[in-house]
């Protein structure tokens, strides 16, 4: 994978990663760069934004996306600080939450039991209601 810094940022090409395969870097040829392969990708571009800056259009996900994606992920994680980082990062998003839109973007997906099972647990640690995802 590929990380590109300049001016303070750091730009990460990822791509989505289908099924519970460990796959190496995918090679973007048209860009000549390699994009880390990540499970549940599809959420972050299915529910995203487009805004404007600089004559440079920037797409990103709502708040909402990025909450379903991170307490999905969190879990997963090889580190403490990488998990907790996470965590911190959804606790920060509570506030802004729209109870609509996170049911839109849960009920997009199809959840198998460890992947529930994660939400779960990340839900639990950061005392958020598993009920407002509108799990049935």
């Amino acid at each position: 994978m590929q990380k590109f810094t300049a001016g303070g940022y750091e730009v990460e090409f990822i791509a989505h990663r289908p099924g519970g395969k460990e796959i190496g870097a995918l090679a973007v040829r048209e860009w000549n760069i390699n994009a880390l392969p990540l499970p549940f990708i599809r959420i972050l571009i299915d529910f995203s934004e487009t805004a404007l800056l600089e004559n440079v259009s920037i797409r990103f996900p709502i708040p909402e996306a990025f909450f379903v994606h991170k307490v999905i992920v969190a879990p997963k994680r090889l580190t403490v600080e990488k998990r907790e980082k996470d965590l911190e990062q959804c606790t920060a998003l509570i506030p802004v939450l729209n109870d609509e839109r996170l049911r839109q973007v849960a009920k997009s997906q199809r959840f198998g039991k460890e992947t529930r099972r994660r939400i779960s647990q990340s839900c639990t640690a950061i005392g958020f209601p598993l009920q407002r995802f509108g799990f049935e």
